[in-house]
């Protein structure tokens, strides 16, 4: 007996197509699903910019309001007499100022420099009342 040819009994093998298709696919969803990831590691690295820049600009304005209090001080006749009677050694009428030089009696130790710490100061001022005679 003959048998008869019939597509149904016949297994088809997957076609190249097919996995041409879902290897594509697949690589489709690999590269939306990276890119998705790293525009939301770089949406939280803008937000954590923007805070940072917040509190910078925070502080700036609070810089801001105190040098327009100092500036306002600045322009009060009182406070610009205080200065100049402190900073630049000047006086009043009338008035006597007095100036403390302090002596070295270690050599190693150049009172004039402007660069040395208040610990030397301290010990060049103190180091005559100690000393044997």
């Amino acid at each position: 007996m003959v048998k008869h040819w019939s597509p149904a009994r016949r297994k088809k093998k997957p076609s190249c197509w097919l996995w041409l298709v879902l290897v594509l696919g697949l690589a489709l969803v690999i590269f939306f699903t990276w890119q998705n990831i790293r525009l939301y590691v770089q949406a939280i690295e803008y937000r954590e910019r923007a805070e940072r820049f917040d509190s910078e600009l925070q502080a700036l304005e609070d810089q801001y309001r105190q040098l327009e209090a100092q500036a306002i001080e600045a322009s009060d006749d009182s406070f610009l007499e205080r200065v100049a009677l402190e900073r630049l050694n000047l006086k009043r009428p009338g008035e006597e100022v007095v100036v403390f030089e302090i002596q070295s009696e270690d050599p190693d130790i150049d009172l004039s420099e402007g660069e040395f710490n208040l610990w030397d100061k301290l010990k060049a001022t103190v180091s005559g009342w100690f000393k044997r005679q």
